[in-house]
Formats: structure tokens, C-alpha cells, sequence
């Protein structure tokens, strides 16, 4: 509050009504306002007549007396802040380190300003309409930059996008039912086939004279069972040629009878005989002439058409097992009606 002056008093009329100015933030406008603002309709007449100090002018007070109210060497720490920023700057600028991932952040960018999709619409553009049409998918091929991290040129190298839609990807087989059902007609034929194996090993281990020092036998009793061999393969192929491949054919090609689309069970067939032809024609030449037979010759004959035997054993069983034969699209009961 001011002082009264003795020589000149206050008149009655007129009091003098000091303000202290309070700021106050509103919350929701977040204005200042002042308390002298909400106090001058409630002051004398001759009071609010009086022109009071607009708001920028309260503003300019209170920052002079801020800033006078701050330490003079406020400006001395500022400028050290400065100072010390500065040399962190200039040290980084000389650093390698900075230096190299300056280089790659800028490379970086050029390879993104330079890598834009001419699909695209420039900014501003209206995107175009797709419009429908029958003609077939057309290959469009889009360049691609490369940007190398040493050197600062850029190779660009054609890329090919197909616009034809993909096909979606099967899914899995699933085998469904009763295994043991499904499978009988590999568990059927791998029993006649086990048969084969069997026949074979035991002819040519034997074929060197085991069959004498082994099993106590002479050679035309050897060469009798040998030759079942042919007769059990022959007559093997010829039934399943006649009634079950043609069952088979109707929806798995690899049994299929038909020229030149042979199946390549048939085909198997043909590279079997053809062995067992060469193999017959010795045997019979042995028994004819016991003292010319020579074992070595057998098993190179033997030899001629095991690969093609064997491999035709184990892949006929895959091809009727369950898995097989339910993915073909045969059903139970068509199973059941093989004659096995």
C-alpha cells in the first residue's frame, strides 16, 4: 500500500484501490486472465473511468521482472552450455565412426528417393480406375536400383512380376478310416513278393555249388527249383495283367495298359521277362548239358534284371497301399471287390 502525502490528502471522493495482479490460467482455455479484470465493475465510478493497462502490457511487466529477477551470470552458464554443446558437435563431425554412418544414412536415402514404385500416383494425382478385361495376364517388368554402400553409382536391373492371379496351394492329404482295411491289397502283395525275394536269394547264393555243400542237393535238382523262379514270376505278372491292373488303370495311371501310355508297373514287366527269358534259355541249356553249366554266368544273367525286379516289388506295394489308393479316390467296397 502507498503512503499518505501530508501536503496533498486523499479525497473522500475518490479512493485509490491498488490491484495486485494475480495470474490465473484457465483450465479449459488456458488464458491468462487477471483479477484486476473481474474488480473494475465493482469499483467507484471515478475509478473504472480510468484507462487500465491492457494485457500485453501486464505481460511485458511480468517478464522484465522476471528476467531482472535472474542471476547475472545466468548469461555466463547459458553460453558455457553453448559452448560445451558445440565442441560435442564439432567432435562428432570428426569422429570415423560418424562420419561413415552419416554417409550410409544419406546413401540410404537416396537409395529411397531413387526405389519408387511407378505404380504410384504422383502427389495430387486422382488414382485411376481399374476397368475389367478379358485379355490374358501380360508380364510387366519394373527396374529395381541397387545401391552400393562404397560407391556412389547405381545399377538398376529388371525385375519380373507376373499380374496373373496364383493358384491357391493344396491342401495336405489327410488318410481317413480304418488302416488295416485300406491297406489289404499291399499286405496281399507284399506276401507273393516276399515269395520272389526269397526265390531269388536262395537261387543265387546257391548258384556256385551251395546247393550241393549246402543243402545236400545235385545240380538237375537244383536247376528244377531254380527254374520255378520264372515259371512263379510269369504266371504272377500274367494274372495281375489280366485282372487287377485294368481295376487299378481306371484311376492310377502307373497300371495303365495302353501302347505307347504304358503305365510303369507294365513297363516293369517287360524289363522282367526280358531277364527271365535269358535266364530260362541258360537253365535249360544246363539241364541238357550238366557239365557245362558254370554259376558265374547264372548270377551275371541274374544280375541283368535284379534291379529292375526288385525295385518293381517294393513300388507296386506303395502303390496299393492305404494313403495310395485312398488319395486315387477308390472307396471300400471297390477294394473289396479286387480279386485277391
Amino acid at each position: 500500500m502507498s503512503t499518505s502525502d501530508p501536503l496533498h490528502p486523499p479525497d473522500s471522493s475518490t479512493k485509490e484501490v491498488e490491484l495486485v495482479e494475480l495470474v490465473v490460467v484457465d483450465t479449459v482455455t488456458s488464458e491468462p486472465h487477471s483479477l484486476s479484470e473481474k474488480r473494475t465493475d465493482q469499483l467507484p465510478a471515478s475509478s473504472a473511468s480510468s484507462r487500465p493497462r491492457t494485457r500485453p502490457e501486464r505481460h511485458r511487466s511480468l517478464y522484465a521482472r522476471f528476467y531482472a529477477s535472474l542471476s547475472p551470470y545466468s548469461s555466463f552458464v547459458v553460453a558455457a552450455l553453448l559452448i560445451a554443446l558445440l565442441s560435442i558437435v564439432v567432435g562428432l563431425k570428426a569422429s570415423p565412426r560418424f562420419a561413415s554412418f552419416a554417409s550410409d544414412h544419406l546413401e540410404k536415402m537416396a537409395s529411397a528417393s531413387a526405389t519408387v514404385s511407378p505404380s504410384a500416383p504422383p502427389a495430387g494425382a486422382t488414382e485411376p480406375v481399374a476397368v475389367a478385361s478379358s485379355a490374358p495376364a501380360k508380364e510387366v517388368t519394373t527396374p529395381s536400383v541397387a545401391t552400393s554402400s562404397s560407391a556412389a553409382t547405381t545399377s538398376t536391373a529388371p525385375t519380373t512380376t507376373s499380374t496373373s492371379a496364383e493358384k491357391p496351394a493344396e491342401e495336405p492329404f489327410q488318410f481317413k478310416g480304418n488302416f488295416k482295411e485300406w491297406n489289404r491289397l499291399a499286405d496281399g502283395m507284399d506276401r507273393f513278393h516276399n515269395h520272389f525275394r526269397w526265390e531269388y536269394k536262395n537261387v543265387y547264393d546257391n548258384a556256385l555249388g551251395g546247393y550241393a555243400k549246402k543243402r545236400g542237393q545235385n545240380l538237375q535238382r537244383f536247376l528244377r527249383e531254380a527254374e520255378q523262379l520264372a515259371h512263379h514270376l510269369d504266371m504272377h505278372h500274367r494274372i495281375e495283367e489280366a485282372y487287377i491292373f485294368p481295376l487299378l488303370a481306371k484311376k492310377m495311371p502307373q497300371f495303365k495298359d495302353g501302347g505307347r501310355d504304358k503305365g510303369e508297373h507294365i513297363k516293369a514287366h517287360k524289363g522282367i521277362h526280358d531277364g527271365l527269358e535269358r535266364y530260362q534259355a541258360y537253365i535249360n541249356q544246363a539241364k541238357a548239358d550238366p557239365d557245362g553249366y558254370d554259376g558265374e554266368k547264372l548270377r551275371k544273367i541274374m544280375d541283368s534284371f535284379h534291379d529292375v525286379l526288385f525295385n518293381h516289388l517294393d513300388q507296386e506295394v506303395e502303390d496299393l497301399g492305404a494313403h495310395s489308393v485312398q488319395k486315387a479316390g477308390f472307396t471300400l467296397d471297390e477294394l473289396k471287390r479286387f480279386p485277391m
